[in-house]
């Protein structure tokens, strides 16, 4: 079942002025709380909110493995770590109507910006979608309401993100989503330069975990986690195409990692080998948006399908490259292909 969000309308945990970033290790030398453990021994000043921010956000760990319960008991002797970065403020961004792609009195389907990630990480006072859907929906509404998560996206992706509104929408949510009955459709800028792919193919070679944090996921020949990838070239220029994906599973980075394999790096997507500039314009991400989310609403069983429009820079970046002419604008903003002519009952 998906994980109610805490609300994100109260005050951020605040720092002491000056706090820079933060490195700590040290071995508890009783039986004592995490929690308390390392107020003891952090700079005066440092909240018992911010402390558990971050252990809940997965910054502390004990004996190399993360921990994330605060009320935790040391045993005498473990080994405690702290590692905490501290960026500059960031803006944070409104959250507003024009977001929202669908919504009734069970579901929200809402369109993420690229760079935003899906819930608080490790600097717990970057912007993130769940606590911008809580704030705007506080401010619309006068609370937030329920938000269940059934999907995520990277932070660099862009599009299409379904949440129920509803406890009784959990059940049909989460039997299309195991099941596999969701039907998901991304779209890609990759590189193309002596690659010619057919205009469709399968992917379905298994991918293993990363060789070192951070690291791109691997392919695998027989070991690994089962992904499958269903791929349609859409337009082609002649250095880029436009491909759209269909993950048939749901693996991390499943979709970066099957193109990169068949040399069709995502443009922008530098850890699997996309270039950061194309004919001379830079790429600022990695060109993937979650494009179109058809499934059956758990509640009135009827199909429902949902399109997030390009944003700005793929639209941008396809028209550089050439590809627009393939593709219509719809009067949303979303691109979609052309229509087949029209039959008119001759032989052809």
């Amino acid at each position: 079942m998906p994980r109610r969000e805490a609300s994100s309308n109260r005050r951020p945990p605040q720092d002491p002025p000056g706090l820079a970033d933060l490195s700590l290790q040290f071995r508890a030398v009783a039986a004592e709380r995490l929690d308390e453990a390392l107020r003891l021994r952090l700079p005066e000043g440092v909240s018992r909110s911010r402390v558990r921010s971050w252990i809940l956000a997965g910054a502390v760990r004990v004996q190399g493995h993360p921990m994330r319960n605060p009320a935790w008991v040391l045993a005498p002797g473990v080994r405690v770590e702290v590692h905490v970065k501290h960026p500059a403020p960031q803006t944070v961004p409104e959250f507003g109507p024009d977001r929202i792609l669908f919504e009734d009195d069970d579901l929200l389907v809402v369109d993420k910006p690229a760079g935003l990630p899906m819930h608080a990480n490790l600097d717990p006072a970057r912007p993130h979608l769940v606590g911008l859907l809580e704030a705007f929906l506080s401010r619309r509404d006068g609370q937030p309401g329920y938000l269940g998560i059934h999907q995520r996206l990277d932070m660099e992706t862009s599009g299409v993100v379904l949440l129920a509104r509803s406890l009784r929408a959990n059940r049909g949510l989460a039997r299309q989503f195991e099941g596999r009955l969701v039907r998901k459709s991304y779209l890609a800028l990759v590189r193309a330069e002596g690659r010619q792919p057919p205009a469709s193919w399968v992917e379905t070679r298994p991918l293993g975990d990363p060789l070192r944090k951070g690291g791109p996921v691997r392919l695998m020949e027989s070991a690994g986690s089962p992904a499958q990838t269903d791929f349609t070239v859409l337009a082609a220029s002649g250095r880029a195409l436009l491909v759209q994906a269909c993950p048939q599973t749901g693996r991390k980075h499943q979709i970066r990692a099957h193109l990169a394999a068949a040399g069709l790096p995502i443009l922008g997507d530098a850890l699997y080998g996309g270039p950061r500039r194309v004919v001379g314009v830079p790429v600022p991400r990695p060109m993937l948006h979650a494009w179109r989310l058809e499934l059956q609403h758990p509640l009135l069983d009827h199909p429902l399908c949902v399109e997030a429009p390009s944003p700005r820079d793929f639209a941008d970046l396809c028209d550089h490259l050439g590809l627009t002419g393939v593709w219509q604008a719809g009067e949303s903003g979303t691109m979609w292909p052309d229509p087949p002519p029209e039959d008119d009952g001759r032989p052809s």
